[in-house]
């Protein structure tokens, strides 16, 4: 059995009245708009993000049982989080997700705008309906970050002109903020202290670094092994560690001529194995996982400071999870 699947297996009953929650939250009497939500839920991916929210609801529950407020924050994550991937979906003109017909593809570019908006709108609503504005409020706050993550990633791809700095910043608004506001806003759900809240979310951020550097790992390795392209993100400008650490060791004339192999390959497809020899002979895959480990223990190290119970071991098998995952 897989780690994810233990960990299912330890949240067992609360993913089921999570999801019971989700699909009562997302029923609609118009045949059309609840076939599409229909099929937004069945396609989620792995749910990584309702799972962290709901272990750091247990590790700080008072009572060793977690309230509506965790379920409440598991969809508002879990569907934010859905949303961006349909608009992400529309920008690219994606024709598959999770291993399926994209939204866009399926029911056309029109109708996935205006349900990826609604997914938004439906999600804070059901929050801000049943009172629960301290959740809401803490939420909301990144999706205001997750958009500046995408603008600023946009303005960057077109020159690529990337740093090291300006790529951790980009990374931590598009993808660790909202694993932080995961842990952070479980915690909140059951009645954590703010310092406890901070703690929490600070794990999440270290999660969220860790599990994007890995994605961009992947997209070094294989295509037999992850389904993917490989170094399919250097088609849409996007510089990654791995191509930063060469860059930074290279001089201005030998940057300026990688650059011009991204824009090519970005044109034709043509170039991606240059790019891929920069990579390996600067070893700097390995030279990614040390950056990518170190955040992972930094998580590591929060996490052991919690009281040792079940949910707090699984924390931790998350955290190898994510070093180690395949795809």
């Amino acid at each position: 059995m897989d780690t994810l699947s233990q960990i299912r297996d330890l949240l067992s009953k609360d993913l089921s009245r999570y999801e019971d929650f989700i699909r009562l939250a997302f029923k609609h009497e118009e045949d059309f708009i609840a076939e599409m939500l229909d099929y937004l839920i069945e396609h989620r991916g792995k749910g990584i993000r309702p799972i962290l929210a709901l272990l750091m609801a247990n590790i700080h529950s008072r009572t060793g049982a977690v309230s509506q407020r965790a379920y409440l924050v598991a969809m508002i994550v879990e569907m934010l989080h859905t949303a961006s991937l349909v608009h992400d979906d529309i920008i690219d003109n994606a024709e598959m997700r999770h291993g399926a017909d994209s939204v866009n593809a399926r029911y056309g570019s029109h109708s996935a705008v205006v349900i990826g908006d609604y997914i938004l709108a439906k999600a804070f609503s059901s929050g801000m309906e049943s009172g629960q504005f301290d959740l809401v409020n803490y939420i909301t706050r990144t999706l205001k970050t997750l958009c500046e993550g995408e603008l600023i990633q946009t303005n960057v791809s077109n020159s690529l002109d990337m740093t090291r700095d300006k790529y951790y910043d980009i990374i931590y608004r598009k993808t660790a903020s909202l694993l932080g506001t995961c842990c952070g806003a479980g915690a909140l759900a059951s009645g954590a202290d703010h310092t406890a809240v901070a703690v929490a979310r600070q794990i999440g951020d270290n999660l969220g670094m860790a599990f994007q550097i890995k994605d961009d790992l992947l997209d070094y390795a294989p295509s037999s092994q992850t389904g993917k392209p490989t170094c399919a993100d250097l088609k849409e400008h996007k510089i990654t560690l791995p191509l930063l650490l060469v860059l930074e060791e290279a001089t201005p004339e030998e940057q300026s001529a990688i650059k011009d192999i991204v824009r090519t390959i970005a044109e034709t497809g043509e170039g991606i194995e240059k790019i891929y020899a920069l990579v390996e002979r600067a070893d700097a895959v390995s030279h990614s996982i040390e950056v990518m480990e170190s955040y992972l223990n930094a998580a590591r190290s929060m996490i052991k400071t919690y009281p040792e119970s079940p949910y707090r071991d699984a924390m931790l098998s998350l955290c190898d999870y994510i070093g180690k995952r395949s795809f």
